[in-house]
Parts: structure tokens; sequence; C-alpha cells
């Protein structure tokens, strides 16, 4: 009897671990989604915001790429411009960019903040989950879960 009582803990704790890990991975990943979502917007802000204070004279932008957003200086982005400030996120996310008129960059303009590549950013985690970040024609950064 003692057999079959040993068996039977053991399977409800194989079960209850199996359940609980099953629970913190999906935690994990909607954490990572989350982090990457703050880091995005993040990066937008703060390029709206150095346009609007004419940080250095200039204008500022995002240029977004599946797994990195990168804020440079000036109206056209430069891989080789030593001042991008390039950020990678999570594998796991992918940054898909929908911008009017097309292309992968936004950038700001000076004394509005506006811009003319306004449109959405897609962020979707490998499980599927997706959480939207949308730029306006005004520079108004907004997110949607």
């Amino acid at each position: 009897m003692k057999l079959i009582e040993i068996l039977i803990v053991l399977s409800i704790v194989v079960i209850a671990s199996v359940w609980a890990w099953t629970g913190l991975s999906s935690y994990n990943k909607y954490q990572s989604l989350m982090q990457v979502s703050e880091t995005v917007l993040s990066v937008l802000e703060t390029a709206r915001y150095n346009t609007l204070e004419s940080r250095g004279g200039s204008t500022y932008g995002v240029h977004v790429e599946d797994h990195a957003v990168t804020m440079f200086r000036g109206n056209v982005y430069s891989a080789e411009d030593s001042e991008n400030v390039r950020h990678t996120i999570d594998d796991s996310v992918t940054l898909v960019p929908t911008f009017f008129g097309g292309g992968v960059d936004v950038v700001f303009k000076k004394l509005s903040g506006a811009t003319e590549q306004y449109g959405t950013i897609q962020l979707t985690q490998a499980t599927g989950a997706t959480r939207t970040i949308a730029i306006s024609a005004a520079g108004a950064i907004s997110f949607y879960k």
C-alpha cells in the first residue's frame, strides 16, 4: 500500500510542477512583451522630446527594425552615425512598423513635434500576443493592448 501512496504523491507533485512551470513561462513572456513596449515608447518619447527641445539644434527620429529601435539625430537615419542610440530588444518579440508613406523611420518636426511618418508599430510575441504603439500625425504617441 505504501508504494501506491508514494506513486500518487509523486504524480500530484509532477502535475503541480508542470502546471506551475507553464504559468511562470507565460508570465515571463508577457513581462517580456511589456518591457519591450516600454522601451519602444521611451525611445519614441525621448526622440520627440529632444526635437521639441531642439537639443543640439537638430531634429530626432527613430529607426525601427525587427528586433531593435535606434534613436538618431537629423532627418535621415545612417547606421554608421556614432551618435545613434540603439536598443536591442528580446528576440521573442518582433516589431513591425506600418507608417504613412512606408519606411521604417519616424522623424519629429521642430517646434510642433509632429511627424509625416505617422502610423503604428505592432509588437508581436512569439506566443502570438500583440501590443500596438500608435504615432499620430501631430506626434502624439499612444499604447494599445
